[in-house]
């Protein structure tokens, strides 16, 4: 009798909780409210190629379905998904398509998008037993995984990285079959060694040995590498902090930027961006083209850098949507920087949280590399019955699907 009361709770138990995480999720598609794409110039079109995630924040707590996604044009809360596609929703477009798309090969693999590297024909894997599980014990072996979407055929290898330990994997980059491998290596609570490997998918080799130490040809112990969305370019930009404002105690309290690098990762060889005598410097990089941009804040003058001869080619100017739109400089030592702009299939894409009223907005503008025009500007605003109802909106992570473009 015992066993069948025990059973019988247990199903009780069960039964319960279903209810209420129905009647919960029917509340939260009630409260929800409903987000639109405001254009101030080009085509909302444009935004078909892009994906992000956000919030809509209410500060009355009035609103129950903060997070959404916005993906193929359309805008969807978080809480309006299924139960069951809640319980493995990742705040990244990539992710969450993953996850849906390919559950068997994302089974046992870390949910952190810089593990992962996607094509039209394959999405990559590289890391190491600590991405899937912080608690497991650093043995610097890193798993290599090529995985084709077609026949959803899965290709791995272990691999030993030799040049230290401790190995974070920050980046991996695809040329097929080369793969180059960026990871740091924590020294202290802001200096990291940076080393980079190469890896031949058709020459598979079980130990590797750097083939760049960044740390050593910046002469600098903070660094930071560009925020890529694709990792497939051939030209992965670095930069070097220096220490800036000290508080009373000695400690830094803000930090500069120093030099920007570009590293090729077809020679292996890092060379040193030029700078401007006036504006600040943007790097940018897709396939084998370089970007800078000499940011006047009204106005960004771009111009394409040849790698081979340290040539600046100017291509022309863009009227930017504000002074500081994608070009925040947050300086604090994070490992990576050009969180806000992005050079994806010949657009350069840029946010920025700016605040309308008293209400916040994420700004939103594209720009053609090809014309450098802006092709849309604009923000996502709040569609409510209720004029008095306070919302605060914010994109959180961009995203691009390799086959929407």
């Amino acid at each position: 009798m015992t066993k069948y009361s025990k059973l019988f709770s247990f199903i009780l138990f069960s039964i319960i909780i279903l209810l209420g995480l129905v009647f919960y999720q029917s509340r939260s598609q009630e409260a929800s409210l409903s987000l639109e794409v405001v254009t101030v110039e080009g085509n909302a079109d444009e935004l078909s190629v892009a994906n992000f995630t956000g919030y809509a924040f209410s500060p009355s707590r009035t609103i129950q379905a903060p997070h959404f996604e916005f993906e193929e044009g359309e805008f969807i809360f978080r809480e309006d998904r299924p139960v069951i596609q809640r319980l493995d929703y990742q705040y990244n477009p990539s992710m969450n398509r993953y996850v849906s798309e390919y559950r068997s090969f994302m089974r046992g693999k870390a949910r952190h998008l810089s593990v992962f590297t996607e094509t039209n024909e394959h999405i990559y894997y590289t890391a190491t037993k600590v991405d899937f599980n912080w608690q497991a014990d650093h043995d610097d072996h890193v798993t290599i995984s090529r995985f084709n979407k077609e026949t959803e055929e899965e290709t791995a290898f272990d691999a030993l990285l030799t040049g230290g330990s401790n190995h974070n994997i920050v980046a991996a980059y695809v040329d097929y079959p080369s793969l180059t491998i960026v990871t740091s290596i924590p020294e202290d609570h802001r200096e990291n060694t940076w080393l980079i490997y190469s890896f031949n998918f058709d020459q598979p080799e079980e130990e590797l040995t750097p083939v760049a130490d960044i740390t050593r040809l910046t002469g600098s112990d903070t660094i930071q590498i560009d925020s890529s969305k694709l990792k497939t370019e051939r030209y992965i930009p670095f930069r070097s902090l220096e220490d800036g404002a000290l508080d009373d105690w000695g400690h830094v309290m803000e930090y500069d930027i120093d030099t920007y690098y570009i590293y090729d990762t077809q020679s292996n060889e890092l060379k040193e961006m030029p700078a401007f005598e006036e504006g600040e410097l943007i790097v940018l990089t897709e396939s084998d083209r370089i970007i800078a941009g000499n940011d006047q804040g009204e106005e960004v003058v771009w111009y394409e850098w040849d790698f081979g001869n340290n040539d600046l080619h100017e291509l022309g100017s863009t009227r930017m949507a504000s002074t500081s739109i994608g070009r925040i400089y947050d300086t604090f030592p994070w490992l990576v920087f050009n969180e806000n702009i992005h050079l994806v299939n010949g657009h350069i894409y840029l946010t920025e949280d700016f605040t309308i009223e008293t209400e916040n907005r994420s700004l939103i503008q594209i720009v053609s590399l090809d014309t450098l025009e802006t092709v849309y500007s604009g923000h996502i605003d709040a569609v409510s019955d209720n004029e008095d109802l306070m919302i605060d909106i914010s994109i959180q992570e961009l995203s691009f699907d390799p086959l929407l473009y």
